[in-house]
């Protein structure tokens, strides 16, 4: 029989073939082939512990170990094994496979869980290709509405209807697949750090009691398309000059301003027609804000909004701000942080009650239930890379204190 520590190995090996990008990270978009190869190993690995597998219509993918009372609320647990573009072979999969390795130590145990615990794979944690995060945990939610079935579009202006609709499902059912409340006790997510907090003060876990959220933006610069040598500079309406500025607005107000909490990104702009010797016509910007305090979220954003209008009026060029989504910080269940901790001492690891400045699924589903997350350490705080890395042992804990909350929510 394999040991914990081998069987981990075993799952990061194989689920790290699934990509798209092979020798240049892990890439796993929802819909595509290799999201569907993930999805039917763990499949296979859930049906080994004897699981009972189901799949809702957007892609979520539920195992239960059926409890004793069935009466009782449901214990949730896991994560998601779609990768951004040359990601990471560790974020959102530790989760998954670390849930049926819970799973597995309790039943290795002759545990007998009283309320059913169901592990859960999250289908498009990842924005990648919709440009909208957590797309599973949303439809459990109810925070889908028929609107965002066609606004939000992939890389090749497919919707995600129309995605749907391809891949034989039903959009309509999407909207209505909801989750009740009242039948879940708890979820709770196992997940690499993605910062180096843990690695820094060397500590073994960390127990989250709040998650930032993000705010994203979409802002789409208009200017007049010229020539590059022929156009003097007292006449032209470049929105690349405008773009720098407002790049640097979002580093100033969330760097030196309002929060000490507060982190802001561009990670995306597209400039038309994007040639060298072209006064662009268009530049589009996204812009990613986050805290975990919604007043001082909502304070910069209003200020973001504010300066932007100043910039662009001064340049005379016309523009579009638009929210595309607007996330609630979340506060984490104080009584599972409890069990965490006691969870810790049994398993004789140091831990770290702390905030997680990532937001994952277990943020979109603290909008109805109560939610829990562990970390373990990252490697130099390094994630959505090739290079990110977390280390076997680390990974055995985690699960570990996993196991022994999953027991204490379940008895």
């Amino acid at each position: 029989m394999k040991s914990l520590e081998q069987r981990i190995e075993a799952h990061i090996d194989e689920l790290a073939q699934y990509t798209e990008t092979p020798n240049h990270g892990v890439t796993r978009v929802v819909y595509t082939e290799q999201d569907t190869l993930a999805k039917e190993y763990m499949k296979k690995q859930m049906e080994e512990l004897g699981l009972k597998i189901e799949e809702d219509e957007i892609g979520n993918l539920f195992g239960t170990w059926k409890g004793t009372d069935r009466k009782l609320p449901q214990v949730w647990t896991g994560s998601h094994l779609d990768a951004p573009t040359h990601g990471g072979k560790f974020d959102g999969v530790v989760g998954v496979f670390g849930s049926l390795e819970a799973i597995r130590i309790l039943q290795q145990e002759n545990f007998k869980p009283k309320h059913d615990i169901i592990l859960v794979v999250f289908v498009a944690e990842e924005p990648t290709r919709f440009g909208i995060g957590c797309l599973g945990s949303r439809a459990l939610t109810g925070m889908i509405v028929p609107a965002d079935l066609e606004s939000w579009k992939d890389k090749d202006h497919i919707s995600l209807k129309e995605v749907l609709l391809q891949n034989g499902r039903n959009p309509e059912k999407v909207l209505s697949e909801e989750l009740a409340p009242e039948k879940i006790k708890n979820f709770i997510e196992l997940h690499v750090e993605q910062g180096a907090v843990l690695e820094t003060e060397q500590k073994e876990i960390g127990i989250v009691d709040d998650i930032a959220a993000p705010t994203d933006i979409q802002l789409i610069i208009h200017g007049e398309q010229r020539h590059a040598g022929s156009t003097p500079m007292s006449i032209r309406k470049d929105p690349m000059p405008a773009a720098a500025e407002v790049i640097l607005l979002v580093e100033k107000l969330t760097k030196n301003n309002i929060s000490e909490t507060s982190v802001g990104t561009v990670g995306k702009m597209v400039i038309t027609p994007g040639a060298s010797n072209v006064i662009p016509e268009q530049v589009e910007l996204t812009i990613d804000i986050r805290d975990v305090d919604a007043n001082k979220k909502k304070r910069i954003i209003t200020e973001l909004s504010k300066e932007i209008t100043t910039i662009l009026d001064e340049r005379d060029l016309s523009y579009q701000f638009s929210i595309k989504s607007d996330d609630v910080p979340s506060r984490m269940n104080e009584e599972v942080v409890q069990f965490i901790k006691k969870s810790c001492e049994e398993v004789g690891c140091s831990a770290k009650v702390m905030a997680s400045g990532a937001y994952h699924d277990a943020l979109i589903m603290s909008r109805r239930v109560p939610a829990n997350m562990i970390f373990v350490p990252s490697q130099n705080g390094i994630s959505h890379a090739p290079t990110e890395f977390t280390a076997t042992a680390e990974i055995a804990t985690g699960i570990k204190v996993l196991a022994r909350t999953l027991e204490k929510l379940s008895k």
